[in-house]
């Protein structure tokens, strides 16, 4: 009796698993479409504002 309870749960579990991980996958690829928009944006922030820094570095240099 316990056994064939236990067999029924896991069955209800490997599909509710297939349902997440379909779920998962979906969403998973809007986000990383987002994901690599943002990521864009950021490494285009962080090079400008790199260079900036890099020219504010280079300035005390010179004053010496």
């Amino acid at each position: 009796m316990k056994y064939s309870t236990f067999g029924s749960q896991k069955q209800l579990f490997q599909i509710a698993g297939a349902v997440l991980s379909e779920v998962r996958s979906s969403s998973f690829k809007l986000q990383e479409q987002s994901f690599q928009k943002s990521e864009a944006a950021l490494s285009n922030c962080k090079s400008s504002l790199f260079m900036s820094s890099k020219l504010l570095f280079q300035k005390p240099k010179g004053c010496r």
